[in-house]
């Protein structure tokens, strides 16, 4: 089994900010902002704790140029109307969706879905506020375990997606062009927040990862210059490059025994096929 460790959310890139760690410990992936022209999801349409996305994006202050968001992965059915036979998936195209086709991703590999996180507060009247000294932390959030891998530019699969009642999906309602996937799920969930759901190292840039050594005998796509891991201690710290949605780990039982046991010890939700 391999592990992906797969960027999403708003980030300083994308949307200007971050997701909120709620004060109750839920983690709130907010997607990022739809590109021009782009079919989007309207953000007061998504709705999480009794707040919209587009409540929390305005009481936190953050403007991500758009009402509408590319809601990618989709993991929670709570979040809008579904289909009985919907399933948690998430989509991947052009470049993005090469370099997991190149790294031979397959049916039984783990996305484990991390992005830009910081605390919030709440004040008495229900305002939600970032914590002043709270910083920029890139935190696993959720997971999906692939089930089949649907490629959106043949007739088949597309109609196999609709199905599964994907029809209101970004990666079906945009025309992508060149590859556009989509991953189905055996097992998809979402976590509370932990520390040891937390990459980067402490008192470090969001963008310094601290893992387990058993990283250090595998190899990490995006990341074949020696330079960014070194020996720290018991860990290994991995200095993260800022471009690139996923990062493919080599197969291998340890990372593998690693991540089962994380998910296992976070899932907050868990919905099984």
């Amino acid at each position: 089994m391999k592990i992906i460790f797969s960027r999403k959310g708003i980030d300083d890139a994308y949307g200007k900010g971050a997701s909120p760690i709620m004060p109750d410990g839920s983690l709130i992936s907010i997607p990022i902002p739809s590109k021009r022209h782009e079919i989007g999801m309207r953000y007061d349409s998504l709705r999480r704790e009794n707040y919209s996305y587009a409540r929390i994006l305005s009481h936190l202050g953050i403007r991500t140029g758009s009402s509408s968001c590319h809601l990618d992965p989709d993991l929670h059915a709570h979040l809008l109307h579904r289909s009985p036979t919907w399933r948690p998936c998430f989509g991947q195209h052009g470049a993005a969706a090469a370099h997991l086709v190149n790294q031979g991703v397959q049916r039984g590999d783990v996305f484990l879905f991390f992005g830009t996180f910081r605390q919030t507060q709440r004040s008495k009247r229900g305002k939600l506020s970032f914590v002043t000294t709270s910083p920029k932390r890139h935190i696993i959030f959720g997971f999906l375990e692939i089930d089949e891998i649907l490629d959106l530019h043949q007739d088949l699969d597309r109609e196999r997606a609709v199905s599964f009642g994907y029809e209101a999906h970004p990666h079906l309602t945009n025309d992508y062009k060149g590859m556009n996937l989509l991953f189905t799920s055996t097992r998809a969930g979402t976590f509370s927040y932990h520390d040891r759901q937390v990459l980067t190292q402490p008192g470090s840039n969001k963008s310094l990862w601290e893992l387990p050594l058993c990283f250090s005998e595998v190899s990490i796509s995006r990341h074949t210059n020696p330079d960014r891991l070194r020996r720290h201690h018991d860990k290994l710290l991995l200095q993260t490059v800022g471009i690139g949605q996923d990062f493919v780990v080599s197969e291998s039982e340890a990372t593998s025994t690693w991540a089962w046991e994380l998910i296992n010890a976070s899932l907050k939700t868990w919905r099984s096929i």
